[in-house]
């Protein structure tokens, strides 16, 4: 493991770190599990991109994760670039046919890994220069943009520590000759959230996944592959969930419980669809909203993928829109598309592969098409998939994003006037979530999130200017956090392909709508039109917290504006009302829950956001206090909060009579004020009637004080 003392001072030459997992005694992994890259994969939920340089954050890591290596990334964050010398794949005897072409190649600052291995480092200087392995030599691999490397006094696999053979001021620009072999043109990668990961299924594709799981941007493929592999194998679910939480478990990084279970359930039911539709060689599979994308990955000259849009049936007909791609090495190249095919008609199907031909001659259409048909057309059939409820008594996530604001999977609205801060509270909630911070004091952040804020009203420089306040009063680095805003033109339903995309390329994990009425795309007072937008948001399958307004006047009001659709569909409302006096830099906020469906409705909670100094600083307030706010509290704890607020000038509690109660609240009646004084006190709860024990009793009045351990 590598000591803090050590990552701070990286961070001092402005060098970003990060925490990766270290060795136990025994030289195993710390992280539990038998990885393939043990003591050096990343604790972190972004690995490298959490990277950071600043000290609170890097004492807050290593305190929670003290036998840590550290993780350096490379590329144009750090000017690193740095050729990874292995010595067990042939690596030495490569770099030494180097050295001998090129007197410099090792002129820089060099670290001698634990496993042998040497790290020469350069300085990138703004070279695009990417990842590879093996295009410089055999066992000679690059770390550059998008990378990283673990540097001393890391510990090594083996126990050995890596370890500097001088300092970091002997680092030197990177060789021409070193940028020349580089630039050598050669197939890369797609850059395509959904790139293909094996473009022709080698032999023991299945073997190697099980035994060295797979990377991110591959994993949710992979799951779907191995369900079908299983399927085939006459596995039970149970055996196959089984061993898909093995394969999970090897993967860099695995994927979170969620995003595995929804890739295991999408796997199993299509290859019961295929088992069910006959078909014997089926193509690889994922649905993104209602788009099936089919992958044929052994397809000559190129591997087909094609997407069906929306299969649709009407009166018999089954209709959906195809997109066919020719998949290579450098990404995708539309063949041809968008076609209208009748699905279910066989002299549509015979001008569908009359358009194909016409577009490349190379392929087997008649076969394809047939494919096609039969899994189209048994995905149609399943509909949704029927479930036991004893397998979903026990949530194995959080039933909350943000308790109580954010539910999993669910949509929540939160609603007011205009100008009540709606969307600076929404804005907190996500600074909230993307941090892992608790902006909101009291309101936990469940970890590993990252929102998108999606905007009808407003501009990215105004939440951008706002994000930045936020960061400040809470003492975080705006720059450590992607806070993601997409400014909206078109209503949710018509740019829902498009969402989708951003939520698969940026992880996505739930959205903010800002706000309802523009978002529905329609009259927001009519059913039809919000039920559709509610429809997307199942689609998409995100916890969502859309703003809305309030009607106008109707002060108090439970619902948002529009139909009650708002109301009824949402798992939870929440209102908004606020205090701020002409002038003043300071705002006080009550947010009322008016409805939930997962649990009893929340008290009313209270906030204070203060702006200064290009600083929003947020704390809590108490609103039995507040003159104007305290009437979103019950009775009860507004009477709780005049008699806490009740004392003498030695700071004592004083008893107080009901007609004194409503004295110093006159929004209180007296009926309802005693009627619950009595109802508490018989219960033992707050309140009690004073005793000439208490200080301040008056025997001639019945007096009213808290509990003993309320006045505590």
């Amino acid at each position: 493991m590598a000591d803090v003392v050590a990552a701070l001072q990286y961070a001092s030459h402005k060098l970003p770190v990060f925490p990766v997992h270290g060795v136990d005694e025994d030289g195993n992994c710390t992280c539990g599990s038998e990885c393939s890259s043990p003591a050096k994969h990343p604790r972190t939920p972004n690995g490298l991109k959490d990277a950071s340089t600043d000290t609170k954050v890097i004492n807050e890591w290593w305190e929670k994760w003290p036998d840590s290596n550290i993780g350096l990334p490379t590329g144009s964050v750090s000017n690193w670039f740095v050729i990874d010398v292995d010595l067990k794949s042939g690596g030495l005897e490569s770099w030494a046919d180097l050295q001998d072409q090129h007197s410099s190649a090792s002129d820089t600052l060099v670290s001698r890994t634990g496993g042998g291995g040497n790290h020469y480092v350069y300085q990138l200087n703004g070279h695009d220069i990417k990842n590879s392995a093996n295009q410089l030599g055999q066992g000679i691999d690059i770390r550059s943009e998008g990378g990283y490397v673990v540097v001393s006094p890391s510990i090594h696999a083996s126990q050995e520590r890596y370890e500097w053979l001088g300092d970091l001021s002997d680092i030197k620009p990177v060789p021409d000759w070193v940028i020349e072999k580089l630039s050598t043109p050669k197939e890369t990668e797609p850059s395509d959230p959904y790139r293909i990961p094996e473009i022709r299924n080698a032999p023991g594709w299945a073997e190697r996944l099980e035994t060295e799981g797979a990377k991110e941007g591959e994993r949710n493929n992979a799951v779907v592959k191995l369900c079908g592999w299983y399927t085939r194998q006459n596995l039970s679910l149970e055996e196959i969930w089984d061993r898909i939480t093995a394969f999970n478990r090897l993967s860099k990084p695995p994927l979170d419980a969620r995003e595995l279970r929804t890739a295991y359930l999408s796997g199993t039911r299509y290859w019961q669809q295929v088992v069910a539709s006959g078909v014997e060689e089926a193509p690889d599979f994922r649905e993104k909203l209602n788009t099936l994308v089919y992958t044929f990955p052994n397809l000559e000259p190129s591997p087909l993928e094609i997407q069906c849009d929306s299969p649709t049936r009407k009166g018999g007909r089954l209709e959906t829109t195809l997109y066919v791609n020719m998949l290579t090495q450098v990404g995708r190249k539309r063949l041809i598309g968008p076609l209208s095919w009748t699905v279910t008609s066989t002299s549509h199907r015979d001008a569908i592969r009359r358009a194909l031909r016409g577009a490349s001659n190379a392929y087997q259409w008649d076969s394809i098409i047939q494919t096609l048909s039969a899994l189209i057309d048994e995905h149609d059939r399943a509909g949704m998939e029927m479930v036991d409820l004893r397998d979903h008594m026990e949530r194995p996530w959080s039933a909350f994003a943000l308790e109580p604001f954010i539910l999993d999977e669910l949509p929540t609205t939160l609603f007011s006037f205009g100008g009540m801060g709606k969307s600076m509270i929404a804005l907190a909630m996500m600074v909230s979530l993307n941090t892992g911070k608790e902006i909101l004091p009291g309101i936990k952040p469940e970890p590993n999130h990252r929102g998108l804020y999606l905007d009808w009203e407003s501009s990215a420089w105004e939440h951008g200017t706002r994000y930045k306040q936020l960061c400040k009063g809470a003492g975080v680095d705006p720059n450590e956090y992607p806070m993601l805003h997409l400014t909206m033109t078109r209503s949710l339903e018509i740019s829902k392909f498009t969402l989708a995309h951003y939520i698969s390329e940026h992880r996505i994990s739930y959205l903010i709508i800002d706000s309802a009425a523009a978002a529905v795309g329609g009259d927001p007072n009519s059913p039809d039109d919000p039920l559709h937008m509610f429809e997307v948001l199942r689609e998409l399958g995100l916890p969502t917290l859309i703003i809305a307004h309030q009607p106008k006047n109707a002060e108090g009001s439970s619902h948002p504006y529009g139909s009650v659709v708002w109301h009824n569909q949402s798992r939870g409302t929440f209102s908004i009302d606020r205090v701020q006096s002409p002038g003043s830099n300071t705002l006080q906020v009550a947010i009322i829950n008016r409805k939930s469906n997962n649990s009893g409705l929340r008290k009313p909670m209270g906030f204070q956001f203060e702006f200064v100094d290009d600083a929003i600083n947020v704390t809590s307030t108490e609103l039995a206090k507040s003159e104007e706010l305290s009437k979103h509290l019950t009775v009860i704890d507004q009477v709780i909060g005049v008699l806490a607020d009740n004392k003498d000038e030695d700071g004592q509690l004083l008893p107080m009579t009901v007609i004194e109660i409503c004295g110093k609240k006159p929004t209180l009646k007296g009926g309802s004020v005693s009627t619950k004084l009595y109802e508490y006190s018989k219960i033992g709860k707050s309140v009690r009637k004073a005793t000439p024990e208490d200080h301040g009793y008056n025997p001639s009045d019945i007096q009213w004080v808290l509990l003993d351990n309320d006045q505590a």
